[in-house]
Parts: structure tokens; C-alpha cells; sequence
């Protein structure tokens, strides 16, 4: 389940999210120097990047959960089974 988390979490804010700032930030100066245009190629990958972590983290995630119940190593989230205290007289 962590993985998940992870996956969605950190390829999003950790690399997306920076990519689609840079984007905002220098909207429609992109060629306008070495720098930005070093930066433009640069944050395309960042965003590649991060695309890629996104999809394929977050498939490996559920895969991995889908052959945890498989293999059993992961009882059911909903059971029929009593959880709670029982109070008696003494």
C-alpha cells in the first residue's frame, strides 16, 4: 500500500508538479535565452520523468497488492469477525 502512496505522491509532487511550475512560470519565454531553453529541455525530462514514476510505479503498486491477496499474504479488509470487548459481570 505504501508504494502506492509513493508512487502517486512523490512522482507528482517531487517531479511533475516542479515541471508544470517551471511551464507556468516562464509561459511564453521559453527560447528567449540559453538559460530558459537549457531549462525548457530540461524540465521536459523532469516531467518525462516523472510521467513515467507516476504510471508505472502506480502499476507495480497494484500489481503487488493484487498478488498479495493471491497468495493469501493479505487477509480480507472486510470480515464477519467480532473485534470488540466483551464486558462481563464479575
Amino acid at each position: 500500500m505504501r508504494e502506492g502512496m509513493s508512487s502517486l505522491f512523490d512522482s507528482w509532487f517531487g517531479f511533475v508538479f516542479w515541471a508544470m511550475a517551471w511551464f507556468e512560470l516562464y509561459r511564453g519565454q521559453y527560447f528567449k535565452s540559453v538559460g530558459n531553453i537549457t531549462g525548457f529541455f530540461y524540465n521536459v525530462i523532469i516531467f518525462g520523468v516523472g510521467i513515467y514514476f507516476f504510471g508505472a510505479g502506480t502499476y507495480t503498486a497494484v500489481q503487488s497488492i493484487i498478488n498479495n491477496y493471491e497468495t493469501g499474504s493479505i487477509k480480507a479488509p472486510f470480515q464477519c469477525t467480532f473485534n470488540g470487548f466483551v464486558l462481563t459481570d464479575h
